[in-house]
């Protein structure tokens, strides 16, 4: 993430935050949107816990997120489309179970 700067013609700065290797069509995700979150009634797009998840980005299994804060993550839609996508089970079916 890249911080610009940017004087407008009445003199006041404006701050943008630029992500590399992200286009500003992309859509970022928060972990909730792809864990789900009962609470929000927000349903999951991958139904596993918090700490798998990080363990499978911590062995690559699962995408990097991009770091927007200390506190704040945020993951490409298209990783977990990608992800979703080379999903292979393992009875040998291409595509997950519904």
């Amino acid at each position: 993430m890249t911080r610009v700067l940017l004087e407008n013609a009445i003199g006041t700065t404006l701050c943008f935050y630029v992500f590399l290797g992200c286009s500003m069509s992309e859509k970022l995700l928060r972990l909730w949107d792809i864990l789900g979150d009962k609470k929000q009634g927000i349903p999951p797009i991958i139904p596993i816990s918090r700490s798998v998840w990080y363990k499978g980005v911590r062995e690559g299994r699962f995408p990097a997120p991009i770091k927007f804060g200390e506190r704040t993550s945020l993951w490409r839609e298209s990783d977990i489309v990608k992800l979703l996508n080379s999903y292979v089970d393992p009875r040998g079916n291409s595509e997950p179970p519904t």
